[in-house]
């Protein structure tokens, strides 16, 4: 029920945003005469380049994260003798309690092993 209202008022604002911005500003580009762009083309295209921008950051912190996730598992297996699969893919909040446990029983190995 919310949605095709929201759709509608956002149809509207849209309509009324382009009315209001749809003269023509002149754009001068590092070389020749300037040309003539309607307004609400720039303001499309640069949210655009924005969305673009933004979303091309956040891929590239997702592999980094991926990468860092992976090095992380591997250092883990290698610290605790256990084969870990740096590929399997779990959610945050198992792999989070799993390294936890894993940590306690090495730490508990490491303590028993000094005494």
């Amino acid at each position: 029920m919310i949605r095709p209202i929201l759709v509608i008022v956002l149809s509207i604002l849209g309509t009324i945003f382009i009315i209001q911005n749809s003269d023509h500003v002149p754009v001068q580009l590092f070389w020749g005469n300037p040309i003539s762009v309607r307004l609400v083309f720039l303001l499309i295209l640069f949210y655009i380049i924005g969305y673009s921008w933004a979303t091309f950051n956040l891929l590239n912190k997702q592999r980094r994260l991926r990468r860092q996730i992976k090095h992380l598992k591997i250092q883990l297996a290698e610290a605790t003798g256990k084969k870990i699969n740096p590929r399997h893919k779990t959610a945050s909040n198992s792999l989070a309690s799993r390294i936890g446990r894993i940590k306690e029983q090495f730490e508990r190995e490491r303590g028993s092993e000094s005494e």
